[in-house]
C-alpha cells in the first residue's frame, strides 16, 4: 500500500510539470505537506495487515488482501 502513497504523491507532483531539481523539490514538499494524517495512518495499518497475512501464510498462498485507504 505504500506504493499507493508513492503513486499518489508522484501524480500530484507532476501536475505542475517541474523542470528543475529545485522545482521538483518544492513540488514534493508541497504535496507531502498536504497529505492528511488519516491517509498515512491508513497506509501504515494496511502495511501491517499485509505483513500479518504473510506471516500467517509462510510459503503458502496469500489470499487477496483488501486495502482501505
Amino acid at each position: 500500500m505504500r506504493l499507493f502513497l508513492w503513486g499518489y504523491v508522484k501524480s500530484c507532483v507532476y501536475v505542475n510539470n517541474p523542470r528543475t531539481i529545485p522545482q521538483l523539490k518544492k513540488e514534493i514538499t508541497r504535496v507531502m505537506a498536504q497529505i492528511q494524517a488519516e491517509v498515512c495512518t491508513g497506509v501504515d495499518e494496511n502495511f501491517v495487515h499485509g505483513v500479518d497475512v504473510c506471516r500467517r501464510s509462510p510459503g503458502g498462498h496469500i489470499p487477496d488482501i483488501l486495502f482501505h485507504v
